[in-house]
């Protein structure tokens, strides 16, 4: 589930799902089996990962919403995705290993190569100014990758003894992280 300006998006076995306040305000049956889902700042798109290795676009107008582009790059099923806060840029991981980053506008992957993790990634978050990303994953580590410059990245390796459940920036230099471990850290990143 995800929640955006007006209304929260829930993905189902088999379809797409808006909520308006407390009611169901509409639904879209899919093809594939989604697992993950975001909506952009605005609320007039989501993105919806899936099982098949594909990050599916939909566009979003009142509660209806229309599949408006398939990105097919990824090698993995899709695990986790995020808007960036300033609507830009979407983030996205996989099953693989792989964290790509996308322009929002274009649809044109804008970063590649992102495959520093040693198991499945299971969160991704965008911090306030949208030019960092945190990752965690199931090898227990937690990245923070630079979008300016996607060459430069800062590990916490062993965060979390079994694995990284969710990631989620605090304030810039802040990120917060939860685990396996039954644990929530707070890391100051020095950026």
């Amino acid at each position: 589930m995800t929640v955006g300006k007006d209304i929260s998006v829930v993905v189902t076995l088999n379809q797409i799902v808006i909520v308006k306040g407390t009611t169901n305000a509409g639904a879209e049956k899919i093809s594939y089996q989604p697992t993950s889902v975001a909506i952009n700042p605005a609320g007039n798109e989501i993105a919806v990962g899936g099982k098949d290795n594909t990050l599916h676009i939909y566009s979003v107008t009142g509660t209806s919403v229309k599949e408006t582009k398939v990105l097919t790059d990824h090698r993995g099923a899709l695990t986790a995705i995020a808007y960036s806060p300033d609507g830009k840029y979407i983030a996205s991981a996989d099953s693989n290993r792989d964290v790509f980053v996308w322009d929002a506008a274009s649809k044109a992957l804008k970063i590649t190569g992102w495959v520093f993790h040693n198991a499945k990634v299971t969160s991704v978050s965008w911090n306030p100014n949208s030019k960092y990303i945190a990752t965690g994953s199931l090898d227990s580590h937690v990245i923070v990758w630079s979008v300016d410059e996607p060459t430069k990245r800062i590990q916490q390796k062993l965060a979390h003894p079994g694995g990284v459940n969710s990631v989620a920036w605090i304030d810039e230099k802040t990120v917060a992280s939860a685990g396996l471990d039954c644990a929530v850290k707070a890391w100051n990143i020095k950026i």
